[in-house]
């Protein structure tokens, strides 16, 4: 696993891994940054990306179990994009729609995860951007936008496959926001083998 961090208008190889993330490595992406910043994650569909993420948010929880992790994935999340009105978007819709697709049962709950996010205390991951797009892009980069100016919010994990037209969108969206870049290894022949 490769980590990149944005540095004005390029990526810079911070650190390489020959096998996997270990649990220093998730200790230093989660205290990396004092200001919000979204980790991006391309790879070519059946790398394991959705899988990746199951496992991260465990990780997360399990290093800091104060922490609200919530794992979206955006495909089945498309018909309640579909209902977002880009233009005029305010936070309570944001805190409505993370709270439906997180499935959280009661308005005590809905106003405590408001509360985790504007203390900061929520890592959100949001999985298989690319096939939302073009059709609920500029609404999740809404969402996201209206996430880092109203909530202390840190962390926003996205995955997407690694199409030039997406990647340079969210490079061109994200220009006031730090993006942090990982890519995927595929498995060598050997790791198929173990």
């Amino acid at each position: 696993i490769y980590m990149f961090e944005k540095r004005g208008d390029e990526f810079v190889l911070i650190k390489k891994s020959k096998d996997s993330i270990d649990k220093s490595d998730f200790e230093n992406v989660m205290k990396s940054a004092h200001n919000f910043e979204v980790n991006l994650i391309p790879a070519i569909a059946g790398m394991g990306k959705s899988t990746l993420f199951t496992s991260l948010s465990q990780k997360i929880k399990n290093l800091n179990s104060k922490l609200w992790v919530i794992k979206i994935d955006l495909n089945s999340a498309s018909p309640k994009l579909k209902t977002m009105n880009c233009q005029n978007m305010k936070f309570d819709d944001v805190v409505d729609f993370l709270h439906q697709m997180a499935k959280h049962d009661s308005e005590l709950e809905k106003k405590m995860f408001k509360q985790y996010l504007q203390m900061g205390k929520v890592v959100l991951f949001l999985d298989a951007f690319d096939e939302i797009c073009p059709n609920y892009k500029p609404v999740v980069i809404k969402i996201i936008k209206n996430i880092k100016e109203n909530a202390k919010i840190k962390k926003i994990f996205i995955s997407t496959r690694p199409h030039d037209s997406i990647l340079i969108d969210l490079k061109i969206s994200f220009t006031d926001i730090s993006l942090n870049y990982y890519v995927i290894d595929p498995f060598t022949e050997d790791n198929r083998k173990e």
